[in-house]
């Protein structure tokens, strides 16, 4: 049996500006929502001594991004609760694997709270993986000991230089949230 565990949804603003209603709605949908579904199918798993359960995190799970504060903070967590449940179920033959996709081509921005116009923002960087390749390559290791699937050189770039040199991500990261304060500012300029 797999369980592919995927839900979320973002919401884009500065950590201190997000109302606590909102924090607390992103985490019921983002991480508990992942956690029943583990509750769920974890002791099925256990009793029939196999199983494979993918956490869905997200590659800004692993390394935050400036506006994303919340939306970081629950997929840190569902990293997390993977790496624990990874270690916990070994014993059983039930194998957890985290996966950590980047910029995605589904409905996400559709359905997070600032809408399109922050996809926008993120996508002029680079292209979207089709959410195809996620699936296949989840498919491909159902049954195999895999602890993490990334899905590009740039994700898997930012979480080394994050791992190994974090004040060099900071950096990096303040280039990309001072253009997105830039591309915002002249959006409005033009608007008004």
């Amino acid at each position: 049996d797999v369980l592919v565990n995927n839900a979320g949804y973002g919401h884009n603003a500065l950590v201190h500006e997000v109302e606590v209603a909102e924090m607390r709605k992103i985490f019921e949908v983002n991480f508990y929502g992942l956690f029943y579904g583990c509750k769920a199918v974890a002791p099925i798993m256990i009793k029939q001594g196999s199983g494979h359960i993918f956490n869905v995190s997200s590659i800004i799970g692993k390394r935050a991004t400036p506006f994303n504060g919340a939306y970081c903070a629950t997929k840190f967590a569902v990293s997390g609760l993977t790496e624990s449940m990874r270690v916990e179920l070994k014993p059983h033959n039930v194998r957890v694997t985290l996966v950590c996709p980047a910029l995605t081509a589904t409905e996400f921005f559709d359905h997070s709270s600032q809408g399109k116009r922050v996809g926008a923002s993120f996508t002029r960087f680079r292209r979207m993986t089709r959410p195809e390749v996620i699936g296949e390559k989840i498919a491909r290791t159902a049954g195999k000991n895999k602890p993490e699937l990334l899905f590009t050189a740039g994700g898997r770039l930012l979480v080394l230089i994050g791992a190994l040199w974090p004040a060099a991500a900071d950096r990096m990261l303040g280039l990309y949230r001072d253009d997105l304060l830039k591309r915002e500012a002249e959006a409005k300029e033009k608007a008004d």
